[in-house]
């Protein structure tokens, strides 16, 4: 778990792989309330699959969490992605709100490459 201290947050970053002609294709950012079990976590903000900009920045995303998070209270985030060759990975994290700092932490989303 990990403890950041906004009440919004910018969700973004960077795919790297070892194979040139894995680009990113899409993701989806979803966002729960943590109750500490799948049944009970409730979605409180769900992306849609977003797509990325293959001529640009093809391996970026961003998405801007429009939920205002709530003190001293746990969340869940999962994203998932999608490559152009079709390989399919998502990554969960829990973590929780303090309005006891000024400066949030960056994110970072390493997987397996």
């Amino acid at each position: 778990m990990h403890t950041y201290y906004d009440s919004t947050i910018a969700f973004g970053g960077r795919m790297t792989c070892a194979d040139a002609s894995e680009k990113l294709y899409s993701y989806r950012v979803q966002v729960y309330n943590y109750k500490g079990s799948e049944d009970l976590d409730e979605l409180i903000e769900d992306s849609g699959f977003l797509y990325a900009d293959q001529y640009q920045n093809g391996n970026e995303f961003y998405y801007f969490i429009k939920k205002e998070f709530k003190d001293s209270r746990q969340y869940k985030i999962i994203f998932t992605y999608e490559t152009i060759n079709g390989y399919k990975n998502t990554w969960k994290d829990i973590f929780e709100i303090s309005w006891a700092q000024s400066q949030a932490p960056q994110i970072v989303v390493r997987t397996a490459e």
